[in-house]
């Protein structure tokens, strides 16, 4: 009798123990698969999107009427700059001990920026609220109402017909 006790205790735990070894073994194999993907694939992506990177932007529009490219003047950028400087992540630049930088080129109108993703889309940002200072399809502040499109309108007809 007390072999036949002790055998059923011993098969009882061994299957509870397979049966806890699995669950265990499931458990892990779950857990390691979540804390993977949300830990370090989603730490990955983000360390990609913060990855510094250059990117190129035109500031010709951007520029007073008068700016020459073949006579460049680093003073006409001087108004872009600021503002890029003191609303972009002012504290992403280099001159604050941070990563960003900005380098332009005035003959061609460019600025290439090298920074972080964030940084770059609010330049994108503050670029797009800056006015367009040629626009050709604006009129002038004395022209009248309306000018601009009459021009355009005569000159698609062929010369005011």
């Amino acid at each position: 009798m007390a072999n036949k006790k002790a055998l059923k205790w011993t098969l009882q735990f061994s299957v509870g123990g397979l049966l806890l070894l699995a669950l265990w073994f499931a458990g892990s194999a779950a857990g390691y698969r979540n804390g993977y993907t949300s830990g370090y694939l989603d730490g990955q992506k983000k360390r990609e999107s913060e990855e510094p990177y250059f990117a190129k932007y035109t500031l010709y529009e951007k520029l007073p009427t008068t700016y020459d490219p073949m006579d460049p003047d680093y003073a006409a950028f001087e108004p872009i700059l600021n503002q890029l400087y003191q609303n972009a992540d002012p504290d992403s630049w280099l001159q604050l001990g941070g990563i960003g930088e900005i380098v332009l080129d005035p003959r061609s109108t460019t600025m290439a920026v090298y920074n972080e993703r964030a940084v770059h889309d609010e330049i994108e940002a503050i670029l797009a609220t800056m006015p367009n200072n040629r626009n050709l399809n604006q009129p002038s502040s004395n022209a009248p109402a309306g000018y601009s499109q009459e021009a355009y309108n005569a000159f698609g007809r062929g010369g005011g017909e």
